[in-house]
């Protein structure tokens, strides 16, 4: 499947070139700036997906990888310095302390539902910063277009940097080791666990609470008696056919019905695996001998 990067960022196309990965670039363009959270990891998560979205609605196949970052600097979320002044101010904040550089990378199939997201964060532990790194770093014609008005992976912070805790890919703007984790997940097939993971991290990025709700049960009810309407009062012949005819209708029903049920479990703190281990020898046991399931609905 054709890799394609959904960035024009120089040092992120060197670090995957670095790596030996073969891949297209197309960019998003968004304005980052309409897609915002106070929490730097669920806001890199958010602007990669967005990212994605927006290239999603424009080409139709390949396997499509899109990233963001930010710096946090005395907790203080920086992204891209509106100009060299405050550049400086972000460099000069480094010197003699700890940031983070915190990623967000979003893996997605193409043409399918299959996604991926996920965040690193590598810390930097810096020496103390002279005037020489920090002029030579505003020097730089790419400064305004780095978040944080940097790129630690670069050579010239080498000699000021005391340790690196993380994946040091994540310096040039993407996390390989999370990308390549992605791509794997999502050519995977979904376990129990699997699936009620991606609806909590799902929920956690949009800040629904996990407690127990009344309307998802409603929800799930309703969708059963929608699904339940359009075979209603149909012999079991023309059931098949509508259902034949039709099957864009029952695959949205089901997928929300899925989606709706890993949601519940999450909000009654349910594993969902476990939940079905407990019932399914019972069910195999109880009807192992039943010829038929019972389906016909009187008129």
């Amino acid at each position: 499947m054709k890799l394609i990067l959904g960035s024009k960022s120089i040092t992120r196309q060197k670090i995957l070139k670095e790596k030996g990965y073969k891949f297209t670039v197309f960019t998003a363009n968004i304005d980052e700036k309409k897609t915002r959270d106070n929490n730097p990891k669920r806001l890199v998560q958010k602007l990669a997906l967005a990212k994605s979205e927006a290239i999603g609605r424009k080409l139709k196949s390949g396997l499509l990888v899109t990233s963001d970052q930010i710096t946090l600097s005395s907790r203080k979320i920086l992204e891209k310095a509106r100009n060299l002044k405050e550049a400086e101010k972000f460099l000069k904040g480094y010197s003699n302390r700890t940031v983070e550089n915190i990623t967000g990378v979003a893996v997605s199939v193409l043409g399918t539902e299959k996604q991926a997201v996920g965040v690193d964060v590598t810390k930097i532990v810096f020496k103390k910063l002279d005037e020489k790194v920090i002029q030579k770093a505003l020097s730089d014609k790419y400064v305004l277009s780095y978040c944080g008005a940097a790129v630690f992976g670069q050579d010239i912070w080498k000699p000021y940097i005391k340790e690196i805790i993380g994946d040091k890919t994540a310096l040039f703007g993407i996390s390989i080791n999370l990308m390549e984790k992605l791509i794997k997940d999502v050519n995977s097939d979904l376990s129990f666990r699997k699936a009620q993971k991606l609806v909590k991290d799902f929920a956690k990025r949009n800040n629904w609470k996990d407690i127990p709700n009344i309307d998802k049960i409603d929800h799930l009810h309703e969708e059963l008696i929608e699904m339940s309407q359009h075979l209603r009062y149909k012999n079991e012949k023309e059931r098949i056919k509508f259902v034949k005819e039709n099957i864009a209708i029952f695959e949205d029903g089901i997928g929300d019905l899925v989606f709706g049920t890993f949601r519940l479990a999450n909000q009654l703190g349910v594993d969902v695996e476990k939940a079905f281990n407990l019932v399914q020898k019972e069910i195999l046991a109880k009807y192992k001998h039943k010829n038929r399931e019972h389906n016909i609905i009187p008129k």
